[in-house]
């Protein structure tokens, strides 16, 4: 059979105050590893927005794009969901890519399903890896039931095909860049013409007091094996001696001991790369796992020896978690701190 025809794969290059988003060079990586599947002649472009923003077009020449295709306009100095969508679906029609990936980030999510609404094609989310079949179809590999399952989603008969990527789900590779990086400006009349029905107000930052889980270099992760509040509060107190960042499978959650999936680890939740990744109570669920198998070091506690976790780990010790952390706990400076 032959391969359909993928000319173009497009990355939505999300920005904030002058810097791009990480998640920009993940996407190219990825662009660049499937338009190995097809042809050399694919070209591998960016679409950048905002008002005065040739930095970020500087920069985003370095990511290893062929192509750079950007819209510069006043009315696209602060995000804002109308006018993003309505200058995105300009620069598709423009572009004609077969392939659209962009960030599953709070931005990404709502303008991915809003263009692809207004292009009339499919959109793929919260996928957790992209691929080519045999036939050359692009697969894109999303979780579902709550990750307990990876299932495949295909866009045969539509284009362009558009895939949300969960940040940090692919590795940053090392693109060198394009010395001929070609760089278009789309002028949109239509934002010219449009005045949105949503209007700034006011914008409050919120203070980020801790990094993100997916930057943090040590992370203790509590399993079903720790549930009851006494080893949650001792995790997170040998936590902040160690100025390490705490993570957590699924039973935490619905076993009510943290009432957020903020740090939740795997196919629905973070992915990480840490230098140590210390298990306590994890039993090795494959949805888990998905979001934590390429941790540098792992190391995992549990009283059960045959869990899977063990499988997957450098260091294991068969050991009560509770024990081991009032140990850990007089360690580093007594039980009572």
């Amino acid at each position: 059979m032959e391969k359909p025809d993928l000319d173009k794969i497009i990355v939505y290059a999300e920005h904030k105050k002058g810097h791009l988003d990480p998640s920009c060079a993940e996407l190219v990586g990825k662009a660049k590893e499937l338009s190995v599947k097809y042809d050399d002649n694919v070209v591998i472009g960016a679409v950048v927005l905002g008002y005065e923003i040739s930095e970020v077009v500087k920069d985003l020449s370095q990511t290893g794009v062929d192509y750079i295709w950007y819209t510069d306009h006043p009315k696209l100095t602060r995000y804002n969901s109308e006018y993003y969508a309505l200058a995105l679906e300009e620069a598709v029609r423009f572009i004609a890519p077969e392939l659209i990936l962009i960030a599953a980030t709070s931005q990404g999510s709502e303008l991915a399903p809003t263009v692809g609404a207004r292009l009339k094609t499919g959109v793929a989310a919260h996928c957790v890896d992209i691929v080519a079949d045999d036939n050359g179809q692009i697969v894109n590999i999303v979780p579902a039931l709550g990750g307990k399952f990876l299932t495949e989603i295909k866009i045969p008969d539509v284009r362009p095909m558009i895939s949300t990527v969960k940040p940090s789900v692919f590795v940053k590779k090392d693109v060198p860049a394009n010395s001929n990086v070609q760089t278009v400006r789309i002028e949109s009349k239509a934002l010219d013409s449009y005045e949105s029905r949503i209007w700034f107000v006011a914008e409050s930052v919120k203070e980020e007091n801790e990094k993100p889980i997916e930057e943090a270099n040590v992370i203790l992760c509590a399993g079903m094996g720790i549930v009851d509040e006494e080893n949650w509060r001792k995790l997170n107190e040998l936590a902040a001696r160690l100025k390490c960042a705490v993570g957590y499978t699924r039973p935490v959650i619905d076993l009510g001991v943290v009432n957020n999936d903020h740090n939740m680890i795997g196919t629905s939740g973070k992915t990480i790369r840490p230098q140590l990744y210390v298990g306590f109570g994890v039993s090795g669920a494959s949805h888990h796992i998905c979001g934590m198998k390429d941790s540098q070091i792992i190391l995992c506690i549990n009283s059960d020896e045959n869990a899977d976790i063990f499988r997957l780990s450098d260091y294991k010790v068969i050991a009560d978690c509770g024990a081991i952390l009032d140990a850990m706990l007089e360690l580093t400076g007594g039980l009572n701190g």
